[in-house]
């Protein structure tokens, strides 16, 4: 059901797409579809670097690209992904790079959580309040209030190698 659809999408907004690109979108559909269902088994472990990120791109796609709240099996699959991101959230609702909560969190994973989690709640998904009330928090330890620029994982992060990674990569 997704495939057509997101087929009748792409080649309505697009006009007739020339194969090989209607190829790479069915490929690119096939990503987002298999981490969707269980992302901790399809990335091999809960530790893979930058596994988070993916599965919350791959959220935000698979909620904007072609909703579908009408169709039960993918509002199933939307809300899982859904929920792998909520209960992957530090303290302060910003997240890091595992789906296991660890307080190693950064700007980037974050914002990223925050625009699938935003396009869930747009869907009429139930996202837990706190989602969206304690980032700005940890937003504002990441900031410098005079040049407006904010850090990777903090104001004036200089280290930004991951918690695991500062023992076998030294500065």
């Amino acid at each position: 059901v997704a495939e057509t659809g997101f087929k009748a999408a792409y080649d309505a907004e697009a006009g007739v797409a020339d194969e090989p690109r209607k190829a790479a979108i069915q490929r690119g559909l096939e990503f987002l579809r298999k981490p969707l269902v269980d992302p901790i088994a399809y990335y091999g472990s809960k530790g893979v670097f930058q596994a988070l990120a993916s599965h919350a791109v791959a959220t935000n796609a698979w909620l904007t690209v072609n909703p579908q709240v009408e169709n039960e099996e993918w509002m199933a699959t939307a809300r899982k992904a859904v929920q792998i991101l909520a209960s992957s959230c530090n303290p302060y609702s910003a997240w890091g790079y595992y789906f296991e909560p660890n307080g190693d969190s950064n700007t980037i994973n974050t914002s990223l959580a925050l625009q699938a989690t935003a396009a869930a709640r747009d869907l009429g998904i139930e996202i837990p309040r706190v989602l969206f009330e304690g980032h700005q928090i940890y937003f504002q330890e990441a900031l410098d209030k005079n040049t407006g620029r904010i850090g990777y994982s903090q104001y004036q992060a200089n280290d930004v190698r991951i918690i695991e990674k500062k023992k076998s990569h030294p500065v």
